[in-house]
């Protein structure tokens, strides 16, 4: 993918041409993707959701997988569908905070860790009572939690002025 170039600056060499917040959102610029500041695009919405169709898509194919290899396409899929999750959550996290971004961050890389500490021993747990491969079967579910949080949270905001 070529990167975004903007158009040539009638700015004078001896000073400094205006910093934009984004190369995609100032004006003359030749990219094709939207600015993050866009309003199709400022809550995240579009990207959770991307991100939870591919974990699912991949889950489903490491689910029905009779063969290790497409078992670990499967979880290759479903990582890459996990790993566009991450930054647009701490996004919309620190966006939900303006005033205070660095705790909104803070607070979201702790909920992250124990997240990562806590899941492995919550996930073992589990499968000590239902079976291992049941206990998978809460994948899913939080998916769907979480595409259905971001599908109400952005319809929320498309009806609040």
């Amino acid at each position: 993918m070529p990167p975004c170039r903007s158009r040539p600056s009638t700015v004078p060499p001896r000073q400094p041409p205006p910093r934009s917040p984004a190369p995609c959102s100032a004006p003359g610029s030749t990219c094709c993707w939207p600015s993050a500041s866009s309003s199709a695009w400022s809550s995240g919405a579009p990207l959770l959701l991307t991100g939870c169709g591919v974990a699912a898509a991949g889950f489903a194919v490491f689910w029905a997988a009779a063969t290790l290899p497409l078992a670990g396409a499967g979880l290759l899929l479903a990582g890459l569908g996990v790993a566009l999750l991450y930054p647009t959550t701490v996004s919309r996290v620190v966006a939900a905070w303006p005033q205070a971004p660095d705790r909104a961050a803070a607070r979201a890389a702790l909920a992250s860790g124990l997240a990562i500490g806590g899941a492995p021993y919550l996930l073992a747990r589990l499968a000590d009572g239902v079976g291992l491969r049941q206990a998978y079967l809460v994948v899913p579910v939080l998916l769907l939690a979480l595409a259905a949080r971001a599908v109400t949270d952005r319809g929320r905001a498309a009806t609040t002025p």
